[in-house]
């Protein structure tokens, strides 16, 4: 749903890709079900949420899920997740109009390649830990791709 939700400006994932992203996700929220989203970062206590938002990134976040948490909703559902991350990817937070990491257009590259991949493109041009923890990733993305195609 997340092309529909941004006009097109987000196209669907290929399985693979989307593994890889889902991967990912999981590494990030140490969360392997992806059911604890609104999560803060184990160790550091810097990120937040299900692609672990810092530094610049952080401050917006925390203002939409106070947002949320004010008008009685759930920040920790994957809907409202799967809204903050496309529309932080496209810009929406951005006090500049941009977007704080789609400038890096990690999503758009994805075509071709596999699962393992995918999550490693992924982890080094959109997430960029300070922890990769990439086998754990590329663990993830691979279980992820098994079970579903």
């Amino acid at each position: 749903g997340i092309e529909e939700y941004t006009g097109g400006r987000i196209k669907s994932l290929s399985p693979a890709g989307a593994s890889g992203l889902l991967g990912n996700w999981m590494t990030e929220t140490g969360d392997p079900t992806l059911q604890n989203l609104d999560v803060i970062e184990a160790q550091a206590r810097k990120g937040r949420g299900i692609s672990q938002y810092t530094g610049a990134r952080r401050g917006p976040y925390d203002t939409w899920r106070q947002g949320v948490l004010d008008q009685g909703g759930d920040p920790n559902s994957m809907q409202n997740q799967l809204e903050y991350f496309a529309d932080e990817y496209m810009g929406k937070y951005d006090p500049n109009g941009n977007s704080l990491v789609g400038y890096t257009k990690a999503l758009d590259e994805l075509d071709g390649m596999n699962a393992t991949q995918a999550a490693t493109h992924l982890s080094n041009d959109y997430f960029r830990p300070s922890e990769p923890h990439l086998p754990k990733r590329l663990r993830y993305a691979g279980k992820v791709f098994e079970r579903f195609n």
